[in-house]
């Protein structure tokens, strides 16, 4: 399954497939309509924020709004987290760690990354 490079490559499909993945949404429900909405811009991430607003088809209790992080779309700023591990470190963190941190972290329903793409 291909990494969303940018929030326009977030897709009904991507996400079903995305959710699919990793077992949050079950198989019988698909993600029928999602709008995009940019959030956090010009606020020092790193990143591309992007609320999902997500409706679904089939029984499911998922949530109807999802936070997605997406890599800068500020080539500089990219190459610098990238050099740094920044998305790297995030990503495991919430793959690997989040849920025995002790501490509250929002829920991860995807992770994923091309280290080399950032």
């Amino acid at each position: 399954m291909a990494i969303p490079r940018t929030s326009d490559d977030f897709t009904p499909d991507w996400l079903t497939d995305a959710l699919h993945a990793n077992r949050r949404l079950p198989m019988t429900a698909i993600v029928k309509s999602l709008t995009l909405e940019r959030i956090g811009q010009g606020r020092g991430f790193a990143g591309s924020i992007t609320r999902l607003n997500v409706g679904y088809s089939g029984a499911s209790e998922m949530p109807i709004t999802i936070v997605a992080k997406s890599p800068s779309a500020d080539l500089s700023i990219r190459d610098y987290a990238i050099r740094d591990g920044m998305y790297q470190r995030e990503t495991m963190f919430y793959r690997e760690l989040a849920t025995e941190a002790g501490i509250s972290v929002p829920g991860c329903y995807f992770a994923d990354l091309d280290p080399d793409s950032g």
